[in-house]
């Protein structure tokens, strides 16, 4: 192979080589699968299976994973377009601040790109003989021309002749989620050969289309292993990693998984070329070949005695095989694959270098860094060169083993611009978080704002988010995360914390010394929470829950009926029901009419019943709620409901004694079921505060949502909480314990996005509702999750474990539930 760039010519998705071959370029988007979906893998093999085979008319393929530049700094300027205006200096530096951390960390934070190239054919094919002697006329005069120093011009026009062909490769490609890529594409894939690792800029390098330019780099191959590239943008070294050798079963190789989980950049090429079957140099002769071979070195061992050897008797079982390959129309190619690593030095590069072909030997995969063939592998990578001529590193399977690489297939999750929240998992098991997240370099962006605005690609328009799990699994800690970055964005909040928690975690960092000195601008953001505190002790709270004072019609008669049910129950009392119901009825109308009641009336009227029954109902009433919480949702009608004016709003309950997740509400205690009652007034507010204004975007984040879920009718009023979803602009961030709160029929495609956190008892329910297949292994992976990982499914619905992380010291002190102890620090030490 002579060592020379092989482009001619370049149109669109079109490649025209120097020796006249034509190749089509397209961009593959991944299919996105968890690394623990197996049944998904297989497949998604299979069907690539079915599309190598169909594209065995082509005589070569190329398949590229790039590593690409996810350019954070542009991904956080386009998410600064939504940043509150007075919240505008805090948004910016912790973008800035998570730029510079995670590559400080990671380098050039990038994600994996696919391309496939196909051979279409060359100037020496043609349908005719007459065409194929003008054909090869033209390519001896493009020959001659070049001894005497001239080129033969070609225009763009030539492409033209191939239209059909490539509209029928294009409908094929397709079917993999491929596009043709444009010419600027095709131009920057042919320029990254040349400027690996160095810094530049993407649309800058793409817009050159001259060739000479696009390789203008000096190749130095003279240090031993290395490749090193220097131009005017700077210098770099790479390493080119081929594969010797496989393992005879290569089922689950999976090199393009291999490449995506290692902690540094990867880029991984494979270039395959279809064997014929028949003629003097097909397939069928060569087979006949090697058996007569094995047939002589068999009876050799024979006459002397010797035991045939191990390897002899797998070949020729590797042989039978392939014949009944081809006996079974399978498609065989023969391939070449190799990865590429690039850094700064040849230190890096080698360390890199290694450690990939440790993880590839745990595979039994054999490769190693060839010191003397390094510049001829980068020319035999390059775009447009053939497989011919290259005898060493080959690999031959049929189609099904080739689609065992695994390409085109990813387990990226989250969305293309956000705030950073953790990393995508890769570790079947982790004896800590921090293990997982500096194990993986695959960050995960999120955006809770954006899910019902019509994303492309989506898989759900509703903007809801739901967060399930064990209490003390990393739920709380991942809804205050959120929350903050929330807060920064064009958004109005309601985080409702009847527990009246939230704000003794916030002020001990307002409070706190040297929080102030380090990180004043935190502090500062924190202050301008605004807190709203229901209190039943003072008496200018009384009434603002009550649902006949800020709800209207049926919502303030379901409502009303709903807060009674809970603290008193009229099973078996059809008498106290009916008078209950109509004397809510009453107040209802009597308030439409003006006049200032509430539900202290309702039970006013029960009260003056005639009905010993009915008075006795009222007079019960009226003592849990005098001098009670319940004063909160019982009045005269004399106050008004609670003002939620500014941006940022918590509102706390104090007095409520909420029960654990998971108790019975028949053992509740009476301060516990009178606390459940005015969590359904509170639901009823929220959905309110969510529907006033439809122009601007407001969010309520609901921590104790379980509690609608036994509550009674607090399963209608949650609903009509999710119902103020995308038509009126408004999310709803819900955290419960258990999966089974959001998998009935009418709220499984309520949330559009799920955190599921690890629940002991719902690993089933967990995998069911997530569509992950139910066996063994994904059980046992759910059960070695720790606190802080969980499963994710984002709006596009894939599915993947991720460990959940803040890069910053003064949040994660703000969400910490629990102080650690000597002891439990001690514990720890020694684990």
């Amino acid at each position: 192979m002579e060592l020379q760039t092989p482009f001619k010519l370049m149109k669109n998705n079109l490649l025209l080589t120097k020796t006249g071959d034509i190749w089509a370029y397209y961009k593959i988007k991944p299919e996105s699968i968890a690394t623990n979906d197996i049944e998904k893998k297989e497949l998604n093999k299979r069907m690539l299976a079915f599309v190598y085979g169909t594209l065995s008319k082509y005589s070569e393929l190329h398949l590229q994973m790039l590593p690409k530049d996810m350019n954070l700094t542009e991904r956080f300027n386009q998410l600064g377009k939504d940043f509150a205006d007075e919240a505008l200096p805090i948004a910016k530096y912790y973008a800035n601040e998570t730029v510079k951390q995670l590559e400080y960390e990671l380098g050039t934070i990038t994600s994996e790109e696919f391309i496939l190239g196909v051979k279409l054919k060359s100037f020496q094919y043609s349908e005719t003989i007459k065409g194929a002697i003008s054909s090869s006329y033209d390519l001896f005069l493009q020959k001659a021309f070049a001894v005497l120093g001239y080129e033969t011009v070609i225009d763009e026009t030539y492409f033209k002749k191939f239209a059909n062909e490539i509209e029928e490769l294009g409908s094929v490609i397709r079917s993999i989620k491929g596009e043709s890529l444009k010419t600027d594409e095709l131009a920057y894939l042919i320029r990254y050969n040349f400027i690996r690792n160095m810094q530049h800029d993407v649309l800058q390098e793409s817009q050159e289309h001259n060739f000479y330019k696009l390789t203008d780099t000096i190749l130095d191959p003279t240090e031993k292993g290395f490749l090193k590239l220097e131009n005017d943008t700077g210098n770099s070294y790479l390493a080119f990693i081929p594969i010797g050798a496989l393992p005879d079963n290569i089922s689950f190789s999976h090199l393009f998984e291999v490449a995506q989980s290692m902690k540094f950049p990867v880029e991984l090429q494979i270039k395959s070329q279809y064997q014929e079957i028949d003629g003097l140099n097909g397939l069928n002769s060569k087979i006949s070949r090697l058996r007569r071979r094995f047939k002589s070195t068999t009876q050799e061992a024979q006459q002397t005695g010797d035991r045939d050897s191990q390897r002899n008797l797998t070949n020729q079982l590797l042989i039978d095989e392939l014949q009944n390959d081809i006996e079974d129309g399978k498609s065989i190619l023969k391939w070449l694959a190799c990865f590429v690593i690039s850094g700064n030095s040849k230190e890096e590069v080698k360390t890199h270098s290694d450690r990939l072909i440790n993880r590839l030997g745990l595979r039994e995969i054999e490769a190693y860094r060839p010191n003397t063939d390094q510049l001829y592998l980068f020319y035999r990578f390059l775009q447009g060169n053939s497989l011919n001529g290259n005898k060493n590193w080959l690999q031959v399977t049929n189609n099904e083993g080739f689609a065992e690489n695994l390409f085109a297939v990813s387990n990226r999750l989250g969305n293309n611009v956000g705030w950073y929240i953790g990393r995508i998992d890769d570790l079947t098991e982790s004896q800590s978080l921090e293990q997982s997240i500096y194990a993986s370099r695959k960050i995960v962006l999120f955006n809770p704002t954006i899910a019902n605005k019509g994303i492309k690609g989506a898989k759900t328009d509703s903007p809801h988010i739901a967060v399930t799990g064990e209490t003390g699994k990393g739920k709380s800690f991942l809804v205050k995360l959120l929350f903050i970055y929330m807060s920064f964005m064009k958004a109005k909040l309601l985080y409702v914390d009847p527990k009246k928690e939230i704000r003794n975690w916030f002020n001990k960092v307002i409070e706190n010394e040297d929080m102030q000195r380090s990180y004043p601008l935190f502090v500062n953001h924190l202050k301008n929470f605004h807190y709203v505190t229901l209190d039943a002790a003072d008496s200018r709270n009384w009434g603002v829950l009550d649902p006949i004072i800020f709800l209207k019609g049926a919502d303030a008669k379901d409502t009303a009926e709903a807060m009674i049910e809970q603290i008193y129950s009229t099973k078996d009392k059809d008498m106290a029901k009916t008078a209950i119901l109509k004397a809510i009825k009453t107040v209802i109308s009597q308030r439409e009419l003006g006049e200032q009641v509430g539900m202290l009336h309702v039970i006013e009227i029960l009260k003056e019943s005639d009905d010993l029954e009915i008075k006795g109902a009222g007079n019960l009433l009226y003592e849990m709620v005098t001098g009670s919480v319940l004063q909160l949702g019982f009045s005269d009608g004399s106050n008004n409901g609670v003002n939620l004016e500014d941006r940022i709003n918590i509102l706390e309950v104090s007095g409520l004694e909420l029960p654990k997740e998971g108790d019975n509400p028949d053992n509740y205690s009476d301060l516990e079921k009178k606390s459940v009652a005015l969590m359904i007034p509170l639901g009823k507010f929220c959905e309110k505060f969510g529907s006033n204004d439809t122009n601007s975007y407001t969010a309520e984040i609901f921590d104790e949502a379980w509690i609608f879920n036994v509550a009674k009718s607090g399963k209608k009023i949650l609903k009509s909480m999710k119902r103020v979803g995308r038509s009126q602009n408004n999310m709803l961030l819900y955290a419960t314990q258990s999966v089974a709160d959001i998998s009935d029929q009418e709220d499984h495609g309520q949330f559009g996005v799920l955190f599921a956190f690890d629940e002991p008892s719902e690993r089933e329910a967990i995998l069911e509702h997530v569509q992950l297949p139910i066996n063994e292994q994904n059980l046992s992976w759910l059960a070695n999750m720790i606190k802080g990982q969980c499963l994710f499914r984002d709006i596009y619905g894939r599915v993947g474990k991720i460990a959940i992380h803040s890069l910053f010291d003064e949040m994660t002190s703000s969400f910490k539930t629990i102080n650690k102890s000597a002891s439990s620090e001690s514990e720890e030490l020694y684990h």
